[in-house]
């Protein structure tokens, strides 16, 4: 399990601490989360509907382009640079050292729980199940449901949403967009990454409702507010 919080912590990649530095908050709640009061259960292997599943994940396989996979590839590694597609060259961890310290104790406290969802119905991925489905990125660890790297996603669109509300329809588009690019790459199923977005915006939810989350939230967000006000704006 440590490994996987690692993971987690890498896919943040949002100015990662030294080995010598103190872990970051704990801004969830320390009670088990009900995974199965939060999600249905996902398609049943061999199913009429996982058959219909496959068949979108075929569909989408025979419309990714190289660039697709180049896309999928960097969103698995370095997220922010998608959302930076958004938001703008001015969001980097030198710019804004405390809303990437925030988004990447988010990803500390979120990433083992995500995890711990995908153990309660260890679905089967897409190539696992059809021969005729050829991921076009490394084989992730893990079980398919819900979408871990769509949930991530989400929940960041969601905090980066909170720092910029004017542009929370377009976070949460790309935040989408990741998500299915894991469906795109053969790994994930469709109700993989719905299930992610609810997942997601639990997660969110419950991080809103912490003390402690929203007072870093409010230093990040005046951080953004000063880097990115206009220079007319700026004392």
């Amino acid at each position: 399990m440590r490994k996987l919080v690692l993971a987690w912590t890498v896919v943040a990649l949002l100015m990662p601490l030294p080995l010598e530095a103190a872990p970051g908050p704990a801004y969830l709640p320390p009670e088990a989360d009900d995974f199965r009061a939060i999600l249905a259960d996902p398609p049943a292997k061999g199913s009429e509907e996982t058959r219909r599943e496959i068949e979108i994940v075929l569909r989408e396989q025979s419309r990714r382009t190289a660039a697709d996979v180049a896309r999928i590839q960097a969103e698995a590694t370095r997220m922010v640079t998608a959302f930076a597609e958004v938001l703008g060259p001015k969001l980097t961890a030198r710019d804004l050292p405390l809303t990437f310290a925030l988004i990447r104790d988010v990803g500390n406290d979120t990433g083992e729980r995500i995890e711990e969802s995908k153990l309660v119905w260890n679905r089967s991925r897409p190539y696992e199940d059809d021969a005729r489905v050829k991921p076009s990125i490394a084989l992730p660890t893990g079980s398919s449901y819900p979408a871990a790297i769509a949930v991530s996603a989400r929940i960041y669109a969601v905090v980066l949403g909170e720092l910029f509300p004017e542009k929370r329809s377009e976070l949460l588009a790309r935040g989408w967009l990741i998500g299915w690019g894991r469906l795109m790459a053969g790994v994930h199923y469709p109700s993989d990454v719905s299930a992610a977005l609810t997942l997601g915006d639990y997660f969110a939810q419950r991080l809103l409702s912490s003390p402690s989350f929203r007072a870093d939230l409010a230093k990040a967000k005046a951080e953004c507010q000063r880097v990115f006000a206009p220079p007319s704006a700026r004392p």
